[in-house]
C-alpha cells in the first residue's frame, strides 16, 4: 500500500491519497494447463506459476497433478544457502511441498498402491500391448495404402462438391461408438476393493 500527499502550501497537506499497484494474474486448473509453459523467454506468454496443489489425498484420486505442475516450468531458479526461494524461478508454490509429495503419493497409508494408480498402470499395459498389435496390423505400407485411399475419397469428394462417405463414416463412428470396445473396456478398470 503506497500513501501520496499532495501540498499546495508547504508543510500543509491539502489531501491525500492510498492506493495498491495491481498486477493483472489468471487462475486454471493444472488439467487444463497441460500444454502451455511459464517462464521469462521473450515468447512466454506466463512468466510464473503459483501452484496450489492441495492435500495429498489429492494426488493419490488424480495422480500425476504435482508432475504436470512441476513440468510446466521452463525454471525453477538456481537456489543458494543464502537465497533458497530465488526470484528467477518461473514455479512458485501456496502450501508447503516436498519430496514426499512425488514419493508418497503412489501407496495409501497401509502400503498398498491407490485405486487410481493402479487404473493407471493397468491401462498402460493395456496400451503398451495394443501397441504392438497395432504396429503388426498397421506396417508402413499399409498406413501408405490407407492415405493414398483417404486422399482419393476427398478429391472425390471435392470433385462432386457432394459429402462423400468418408464423413459419413466419421459421423457413423463418433455418434455409434464400438459396442465391443465397451465390453473389453471392462476387463481392464480396477474395482473397489
Amino acid at each position: 500500500m503506497f500513501e501520496m500527499n499532495c501540498q499546495q502550501i508547504p508543510g500543509n497537506p491539502c489531501c491525500s491519497v492510498k492506493y495498491c499497484p495491481l498486477v493483472l494474474a489468471w487462475a486454471t486448473t493444472v488439467h487444463k494447463f497441460q500444454g502451455f509453459e511459464a517462464g521469462f523467454d521473450e515468447k512466454d506468454q506466463i512468466n510464473r506459476i503459483v501452484a496450489n496443489i492441495g492435500e495429498l489425498d489429492w494426488e493419490k484420486i488424480n495422480p500425476g497433478t504435482a508432475y504436470v505442475v512441476t513440468s510446466r516450468a521452463r525454471t525453477v531458479g538456481t537456489p543458494t544457502v543464502d537465497n533458497p526461494n530465488p526470484t528467477d524461478s518461473a514455479l512458485y508454490f501456496d502450501g508447503p511441498i516436498g519430496i514426499q509429495r512425488f514419493e508418497d503419493v503412489l501407496f495409501k497409508d497401509n502400503g498398498q498402491k491407490t485405486l487410481m494408480v493402479e487404473k493407471r498402470e493397468r491401462w498402460v499395459k493395456y496400451l503398451e500391448h495394443h501397441k504392438l498389435k497395432t504396429d503388426e496390423i498397421y506396417n508402413e505400407e499399409k498406413v501408405l495404402s490407407m492415405t493414398e485411399n483417404v486422399k482419393e475419397k476427398i478429391r472425390a469428394n471435392n470433385h462432386n462438391n457432394t459429402k462423400g462417405d468418408l464423413n459419413l463414416k466419421i459421423i457413423t463412428m463418433i455418434t455409434n461408438p464400438n459396442k465391443q470396445w465397451k465390453l473389453r473396456r471392462d476387463k481392464y478398470l480396477v474395482r473397489e476393493r
